[in-house]
């Protein structure tokens, strides 16, 4: 059991809901800027598709590809959803103060954070391949 000095130290630390209610926008800002990136390498691979020969380079093309279909039809789609969810709860619970459970909107938070963290990570490499591969042809 925590004791109240620690407690109130806990509390002290915790980010207020506006603070996270900003982030959560700033993580649907993200994700309109990933998925204009991801369009325009697309763009970037139907330039440059007659320019790469091997098999190799054919395949790695495709990779990219794949990878640019799954990323703006599934995972941004998914993390949009969860996104407007995720804050439609807060709205929801600030709407009905007496039953906020602040702890299960930051619960969720917490998870969401992780996953566009993680994503965010994911797709730095994506961009780190996909230009080093698309600047042989440049």
């Amino acid at each position: 059991m925590k004791n109240l000095k620690q407690a109130s130290h806990d509390f002290l630390l915790e980010e207020s809901l506006e603070t996270l209610h900003r982030e959560s926008q700033n993580w649907t800002s993200e994700l309109k800027l990933w998925k204009i990136e991801l369009k325009f390498f697309q763009k970037l691979l139907d330039n440059n598709s007659q320019k790469f020969d091997s098999i190799e380079d054919k395949k790695r093309m495709s990779h990219f590809q794949n990878l640019i279909i799954y990323y703006i039809g599934e995972v941004l789609d998914q993390f949009k959803q969860k996104i407007r969810r995720h804050e439609k709860y807060l709205a929801e619970e600030l709407t009905n103060k007496e039953h906020l459970d602040e702890s299960e909107y930051r619960k969720r938070h917490a998870e969401i954070a992780s996953h566009v963290g993680s994503f965010r990570i994911e797709f730095i490499m994506y961009k780190r391949e996909f230009f080093d591969f698309i600047e042989k042809v440049m």
